[in-house]
């Protein structure tokens, strides 16, 4: 059984209940205040004190956004990635910005705003792939991903039958090759 396959069937198991919660979290993907939930139940750790104050930014910077506006009809599997470079690195440094918001939270948001062309990371992930959690180098993740993975007949299956993302999938399958606990692979860690 190839090795998607086997990432994605341990995350089913693993991960049930945290589906029901992304899937709450993408059909109110408006509502901040849960995206932020969202994010700390996945380690961003965003103090609830900071909460009105980083969902007014975010609304700032989300609202009309002119980058998520231009990109929201693409997908990973058909976007020109080098076409909007660009917008893809400014959105990114631009949420980044916000106090107390990273490089996970940021990739947790876009894909929440942009489920179809947008793939979370954590640190772990941005470390395997040796990519810097900054525009920069989340541009050259998603150019991997999409090279990879996005393509992949095994992604494209399994995100239909989940009835899913792509991006989703390759999330779900990034997450567990980059735990200690399901070493599928190892890849060196060079910082691109």
């Amino acid at each position: 059984m190839k090795t998607i396959t086997k990432a994605i069937e341990k995350w089913d198991k693993e991960y049930e209940k945290d589906n029901k919660v992304y899937l709450e979290t993408l059909n109110n993907n408006d509502d901040i205040n849960k995206i932020l939930i969202f994010l700390n139940k996945w380690g961003c750790r965003i103090p609830k004190i900071e909460f009105s104050k980083i969902d007014r930014e975010l609304q700032k910077k989300l609202i009309g956004n002119k980058y998520i506006v231009k990109l929201k009809k693409l997908s990973i599997e058909d976007i020109n990635l080098d076409k909007y470079k660009k917008e893809i690195k400014d959105i990114f440094e631009e949420i980044k910005s916000i106090n107390k918001i990273g490089g996970t939270a940021v990739s947790k948001i876009l894909h929440l705003k942009l489920p179809k062309l947008f793939i979370m990371w954590d640190i772990p992930i941005s470390q395997h792939y040796g990519y810097y959690q900054n525009g920069e180098g989340y541009f050259k993740f998603l150019k991997e991903m999409k090279k990879d993975l996005a393509k992949d007949r095994i992604v494209q299956e399994e995100a239909k039958k989940k009835r899913t993302t792509i991006p989703k999938i390759i999330d779900e399958y990034n997450y567990i090759i980059t735990r200690k606990s399901y070493d599928l692979y190892r890849i060196d860690n060079k910082y691109k």
